[in-house]
């Protein structure tokens, strides 16, 4: 699947500029962009638009071409998981099976189906099946996240709309949410993932667009950016540890493949090797 927009103009009530303005943007199955800026540059209104939970002032929202608004868009939502900033203001259910039971349901599947979407939808997650008997306001900030995570998952999407997933948890917690991302794109779903915290995200996303005042500042490939700290700070963003190490060491001609996802684990490994 491919979700799109194209010249996309949008303007809040009583607002002095567009939130949007002409911006176009894209994701398919199998990858994951990252949407990046400061509060304010519009990157939450493109996710709204995208999921067509805005209609937009103008330009066009497509799926496979397909203007969304010429569709059914029951039907183009159901292709669609959504995950908003804050988990609790989606939950609902008094417990996690209710919460993930509920969108299966309105797509009209029967019971045995529904229990499996729940089951594989914690499993991927990283949530056991007990899980789902928990109340899902009396768990941690991470764990709800998870849990509207698997309530997306349930409903078997192609492309994932995730607003600030990391935001609130400790490094530990987002840097698990991150290996978790990128393992549900590497299962062939799409994910568009709007964050502040450029540089951890670009670890793991395919492709970056930095977005300031409404437009798209910049747009290219994520590891490129990750592998220039002074370029991503000049952007308004701060690298990671990892990052600026990576940087050092090719400075100082230490050979390291460009494009591959380096830890510090990794790194180490290399530091090692050329000591040996």
């Amino acid at each position: 699947m491919r979700l799109a927009c194209d010249g996309v103009v949008l303007t809040y009530p009583f607002a002095a500029a567009p939130a949007l303005d002409g911006v176009s943007a894209g994701v398919d199955s199998g990858e994951l962009v990252a949407v990046v800026g400061p509060p304010g540059s519009g990157k939450s209104s493109l996710l709204l638009v995208m999921s067509a939970l805005l209609k937009p002032d103008a330009g066009e929202v497509t799926a496979d071409g397909r203007d969304v608004y010429a569709s059914e868009l029951t039907s183009l939502r159901r292709r669609l998981g959504v995950v908003f900033q804050f988990p609790e203001t989606q939950l609902f259910g008094h417990d996690v099976f209710e919460e993930l039971a509920f969108g299966p349901r309105q797509q009209g599947l029967d019971d045995e189906v529904v229990r499996g979407r729940v089951d594989r939808s914690l499993e991927s997650v990283g949530l056991d099946a007990g899980f789902a008997s928990r109340n899902p306001f009396r768990v941690s900030g991470g764990e709800q996240r998870r849990v509207a995570i698997a309530a997306a998952l349930a409903t078997e999407p192609e492309i994932l709309l995730m607003d600030e997933p990391t935001a609130g948890l400790d490094p530990l917690g987002k840097q698990e949410m991150l290996v978790l991302l990128r393992g549900l794109v590497s299962e062939g779903r799409g994910a568009l993932v709007v964050s502040h915290d450029a540089g951890p995200l670009l670890d793991v996303a395919d492709r970056v667009m930095v977005m300031r005042r409404g437009r798209i500042e910049h747009e290219g490939d994520a590891s490129d950016l990750a592998e220039d700290p002074g370029r991503l700070r000049g952007l308004g963003f701060e690298p990671t540890a990892t990052q600026e190490i990576a940087a050092a060491l090719r400075e100082r001609g230490v050979a390291l493949d460009r494009g591959v996802r380096w830890t510090a684990e990794s790194l180490a490994g290399r530091i090692a090797e050329t000591r040996s």
